[in-house]
């Protein structure tokens, strides 16, 4: 999990975030409001709400009235959502405004004050079609536990970068429970710390908030990871003449001894093929003993490449195939 450190502040600006509201400053003005965010130029897609950040660092106090207009091609603005109120009290709280969801097209978003509309400001933006590009967290699908600790590694696509995220946070959960966090703020990359003792399964790694520098929302995807313990072939065997003896051994990882055990009982398949590129057959099913061995000898006069392979459980992924030639 990445930690914080300096980002203390910024959890402080996050908190007043969730409140609808942002940094403080002095508000107690005679000018006007101005508009932060959206820009002209910022990407906005199909159903957009907002923020409409507005800064009253140089306005008076009072109430103020804000709406957002159609721009049509021809023809004056009119009206697409209700006039909603903010009241300035001159904390210099710069509030992040909503509204109901714009479909796409040309709109001014505009704000007055309510008494004489002289302290006023506006800003003209564009709701493209489609849905917006997502911001996606990158991490495996499936995770192999093979230690008492593991940190497991997320990190941001492309489309993060080309949509200006500044900041971008996910949680990772399971059955209701939060294990750890992706957090993001000008890092590459973070990790979440799976330890040996959770539970197995899958765990949906959910997004908390991603905003862009202009303090727009960004949209985040929804991963799923599966954690299941490790389980490992080994193979070797022997010619002499025409006979031929393979011997593997299948183990798992344990969690409440930390170390790799017997995986005994279970079914291990034998298949051989005669060249690089010929279709691989099933020879042999074998079962493994108590310690996890099993073994075959049988007669092949020529060279042949053999694998054995095995299958996993909902609590142990399946072991990677091993190769010899004899």
């Amino acid at each position: 999990m990445h930690l914080w450190g300096s980002r203390t502040l910024a959890a402080g600006m996050l908190l007043l975030a969730g409140l609808g509201l942002s940094s403080p400053a002095d508000a107690v003005g005679t000018g006007n409001p101005t508009i932060s965010a959206p820009t002209p130029t910022a990407a906005l897609y199909d159903g957009y709400t907002g923020p409409f950040v507005v800064d009253f660092d140089d306005a008076p106090v009072g109430t103020y009235d804000y709406v957002v207009l159609e721009v049509p091609a021809v023809g004056d603005p009119a009206p697409v959502t209700s006039v909603q109120h903010y009241d300035n009290n001159g904390t210099g709280l710069d509030p992040q405004l909503r509204v109901t969801a714009l479909d796409p097209g040309s709109y001014r978003f505009q704000i007055s004050d309510a008494d004489t509309g002289t302290h006023a400001a506006s800003v003209d933006f564009t709701v493209r079609s489609g849905s917006a590009p997502t911001c996606s967290l990158v991490v495996p699908t499936r995770v192999r536990v093979h230690a008492p600790l593991q940190k497991v590694t997320g990190k941001l696509n492309s489309t993060c970068a080309a949509l200006h995220t500044a900041t971008a946070d996910w949680k990772v959960t399971r059955g209701g429970r939060t294990y750890d966090y992706f957090r993001f703020d000008g890092n590459a990359s973070d990790t979440w710390s799976l330890y040996d003792g959770d539970p197995v399964g899958a765990y949906t790694v959910v997004p908390l908030s991603a905003r862009s520098s202009d303090f727009t929302d960004v949209p985040q995807n929804k991963p799923t990871v599966v954690a299941r313990r490790d389980s490992r072939l080994a193979l070797g065997g022997s010619r002499s003449g025409s006979s031929v003896t393979l011997r593997t051994t299948l183990t798992v990882y344990s969690a409440s001894t930390n170390v790799f055990r017997a995986w005994a009982d279970k079914y291990v398949a034998v298949s051989y093929r005669t060249c690089s590129t010929c279709t691989w057959h099933h020879y042999r099913t074998l079962k493994t003993d108590a310690q996890g061995h099993a073994s075959y000898r049988f007669t092949a006069s020529s060279s042949r490449e053999y694998r054995v392979d095995a299958s996993g459980t909902s609590q142990a992924w399946e072991p990677i195939p091993k190769y010899k030639r004899l």
